[in-house]
Parts: structure tokens; sequence; C-alpha cells
């Protein structure tokens, strides 16, 4: 019995041990049309996109635990503005100054790329939030709302480059 493109089969089975009245079930066999591959490939992307968020969102807490455990709270901008001053939490004597000071850059500008690559798979989003991350560090050669320095930059570029190796140098996947 077909009914509007579906094939459906009537199976009967019957209690031996009981015998009682035959039991009839449906089984419906059908072909899968196309949103249900649409809706199929909406739900991986899901999955990626939650990937995608939960990543970032440990990239960037990460990255905070870096400030306010190590840095000194009079050096930044944003704990002065809010009046917090609690001086710096652990000596950071023995841990290297790029521990300190860019890796937070590095995983927040990953973070906000993996943020976006959620959002929109392209690259353009992404190419925008980029000079926008180099535009800030390079305005601090003009303003003083922040030091300047080379590595910084370096380091907000190694996410971008990292998460779209492929479309910048055009790797195959294969």
């Amino acid at each position: 019995m077909t009914v509007q493109g579906r094939t459906i089969v009537f199976i009967v089975q019957t209690d031996t041990v009981t015998t009682e009245e035959p039991v009839r079930s449906v089984m419906v066999e059908e072909k899968a049309p196309v949103h249900s591959v649409m809706e199929l490939e909406t739900l991986t992307n899901s999955k990626r996109t939650k990937k995608l968020v939960y990543t970032g969102s440990a990239h960037l807490l990460l990255g905070g635990l870096i400030y306010v455990l190590f840095r000194d709270t009079n050096q930044i901008i944003f704990f002065r503005y809010f009046d917090i001053n609690y001086g710096q939490l652990f000596a950071s004597e023995y841990i290297p100054d790029f521990l300190i000071y860019q890796v937070p850059d590095m995983l927040w500008a990953w973070s906000f790329l993996l943020f976006t690559k959620a959002i929109d798979n392209s690259i353009y989003l992404s190419i925008i939030l980029f000079l926008w991350f180099i535009g800030l560090e390079v305005s601090q050669l003009f303003w003083d709302w922040g030091t300047f320095d080379i590595l910084d930059i370096i380091a907000i570029s190694i996410p971008f480059v990292f998460v779209y190796r492929k479309q910048l140098f055009r790797i195959n996947e294969e």
C-alpha cells in the first residue's frame, strides 16, 4: 500500500503463548525527502556550533583567569574604571612575560574568532574582527589606554592563521 510517496507495510503478529487475537502493527518505510537531509545537516551544524561556542568560552575564561591571577590590577584599565584594586594575586616572577601578557590576548582573539565562526562560517566576518583587534592594538600608539607591543599583534595573528589556515593557504581536505 502506498500513500503519498510512503510505503506502508502491515505486519501481523500472533502471540503464540496465549493464542490471543493477532496484533496489528504498522511500519512506515519512506525515502528521506530533501528537507529531512537539511534538518540532519542543521543538527550537525548545531553540534558544531555548540563545540565552537564551548571551546571559545573556555579560551575566554582561561585568558581572563591569567589576567586576574597574574596581572597587577593597577595596570588593567577595566579594573581602574570600576575601582577594583587587589594588586596581584600570585607572584609572576617565575612565569615568562609572554604567558602573562601575550597568551591572554591570543586566547581572547581565538575565542572571538571561534564565536564568529559559530555565527558565520565565512572568513569575512572573522577578517573584520581580526582587523578590529589589530586596530585596537595599533591605536595604543596614539592614545594612552594601553601599551603597544608587536608581540601582541603576533599573538592575535596566531589564532586567525590557525583557524583559517585552509582558506589562507588553499589546503585541500582529502
